[in-house]
C-alpha cells in the first residue's frame, strides 16, 4: 500500500560532516525529495542550548567545546542560515520543514548546555539522594522548564517552520554520563516535583530509603569510577504511576504547544513501552510513559512515530498494531521512523545494498501503516547507488 505521508530525516549536521552541507547540496536534496513524492522533511535546530540556525532567542552554535564532528556546522552558520534556506526550498516545492526538537538533548557535559539549565541543575533528571543528575535530560515536570522550551517553539514558529517533530526516546545523552539508568531502570526522575505529587496521590515516599549499594563501577587508568547504584530500603509503590506521573510533564508540554500554535503540524517519536506500556509490559523497561492516547483523542498531536528498527520484524503490522490503533481511530497518521532504512541500526559506517533497500522498501508497501520516516539523508549518499537509492524510495509514495 502506498504511504500517505513520507518524512525525511536531514540532518544537515552530518550532511555537513560528510561534505554536503552547501546551499547547492541542500538544493539539489529538495529537488530530489520533490521529485520522489516527500511531503514533509525535518531538521535539527540544536546543539547543547544553542542554535543550529541564526535565532533571536539563542545563541548560535559555535562549536566552542571542539566536538569533532562539528566544524563544518559552525563554520556553516558563521556565512548563512541553513533552517531558513531550507524553508525557503520547502516552500518553493510544497514540502512541509519541521523543526526536529528533541526534548532529552540539552547538554553533552555539566558546562554544556543553555545557560538556563547551567543556572538551574535542578532541573536535570535526578537520583533519589538527588546528588546525582542525568545532565542533559530536562525534567519538563518543572513549570519553568515547559516555559523555556515552549520559547524555543515559539522563536521556530517566528522563524517559519511548519511544525515540530518532538523526539522523545532519540538521545545521545545516555552516552555522555557517568551514571547509567540502572538494571532496574529507578536510578532517575525523583526529582521533587514528580516526588511531592506522588507522595500526594498514592502516599509513598519515593525519596526514603536505607541505604545505597555498588552495582557496578568502571576502571579508567587504574582507578574504580562507580557509575551504578542501588537504592535499598525503599517502600513498595507502584512503577507504571511513577512513570506516567514523569510522563505528565511532556504530555503538559506537547498540551501547551498546540495551544500556542493551532495551526502548526506537530508530531513526535517515542519508544514503544513509553507510548504504548501495557499492564503486562515490564515497566522497568520504560524510562516513562506519556498518555499517547489522549494527546492523539485531543488532536494535540497530527501523526505518531513509533521509532525502531523494522528489519529484524516479519510485519509492521504486528509492532504497530493493534497496540496504536487508538492512532488511526483518532484520525491522526499512525508513521514508522525507519532507523534502519540504509544501515543495520541507524547509525554505524555499514551502508546497506540497493536489493537490501529494494528488500525493505516491499516490506513498507505490504504493510498498512500511513506513512514512514527515512533515517537519514546522509545516510543516503553515502550508499553505493545513491540515485538508485532515490528511484526505490520513490516507490513508497
Amino acid at each position: 500500500m502506498k504511504l500517505k505521508r513520507l518524512t525525511m530525516d536531514i540532518d544537515f549536521h552530518d550532511l555537513t560532516y560528510i561534505g554536503k552541507g552547501s546551499k547547492a547540496d541542500l538544493e539539489k536534496l529538495f529537488d530530489q525529495m520533490a521529485e520522489a513524492g516527500f511531503d514533509a522533511a525535518i531538521m535539527d535546530c540544536f546543539w547543547c542550548g544553542k542554535a543550529m540556525y541564526h535565532s533571536s532567542l539563542l545563541p548560535v552554535f559555535q562549536n566552542k567545546a571542539g566536538w569533532a564532528s562539528a566544524p563544518q556546522l559552525a563554520e556553516v552558520l558563521q556565512q548563512w542560515d541553513p533552517l531558513a534556506y531550507a524553508i525557503e526550498l520547502a516552500n518553493q516545492h510544497g514540502i512541509k520543514l519541521l523543526a526536529y526538537f528533541r526534548l532529552l538533548e540539552e547538554a553533552y557535559a555539566p558546562f554544556d548546555g543553555h545557560k538556563f539549565f547551567r543556572e538551574n541543575p535542578q532541573y536535570w533528571w535526578q537520583s533519589r539522594c538527588g546528588m546525582y543528575r542525568m545532565v542533559g535530560w530536562p525534567c519538563y515536570n518543572y513549570p519553568e522548564v515547559r516555559e523555556h522550551m515552549l520559547q524555543r517553539a515559539d522563536d521556530l514558529r517566528d522563524h517559519g517552520v511548519d511544525g515540530f517533530l518532538f523526539g522523545l526516546s532519540r538521545s545521545h545523552i545516555p552516552y555522555f554520563n557517568p551514571y547509567v539508568q540502572g538494571r532496574d531502570g529507578e536510578t532517575f526522575g525523583y526529582n521533587p516535583p514528580v516526588v511531592e505529587e506522588f507522595k500526594r496521590r498514592y502516599g509513598v515516599d519515593l525519596s526514603s530509603f536505607e541505604h545505597i549499594e555498588e552495582v557496578a563501577s568502571a576502571k579508567h587508568n587504574d582507578l574504580s569510577f562507580t557509575y551504578e547504584y542501588r537504592w535499598v530500603g525503599t517502600e513498595d509503590y507502584d512503577m507504571w504511576a511513577f512513570r506516567k506521573l514523569l510522563g505528565e510533564g511532556f504530555d503538559a508540554f506537547l498540551r501547551s504547544v498546540r495551544q500556542r500554535h493551532p495551526d502548526a503540524y506537530i508530531c513526535i517519536e517515542c519508544g514503544d513501552l513509553e507510548a504504548g506500556g501495557q499492564p503486562d509490559d515490564p515497566p522497568e523497561r520504560a524510562v516513562f510513559r506519556i498518555d499517547l492516547e489522549g494527546l492523539c483523542a485531543e488532536q494535540v498531536l497530527d501523526e505518531y512515530f513509533q521509532s525502531r528498527n523494522y528489519r529484524q520484524e516479519e510485519d509492521f503490522v504486528d509492532v504497530l498494531l493493534p497496540r496504536y490503533q487508538h492512532v488511526k481511530d483518532s484520525s491522526r497518521q499512525l508513521s514508522a521512523w525507519l532507523n534502519d532504512f540504509f544501515s543495520p541500526t541507524g547509525g554505524e559506517q555499514e551502508r546497506f545494498s540497493v536489493s537490501d533497500v529494494a528488500d525493505y522498501v516491499d516490506k513498507v508497501l505490504d504493510s498498512t501503516i500511513d506513512g514512514a520516516l527515512i533515517h537519514e539523508a546522509a545516510f543516503l549518499y553515502e550508499t553505493e547507488a545513491p540515485d538508485q537509492m532515490w528511484q526505490q524510495i520513490a516507490r513508497l509514495k
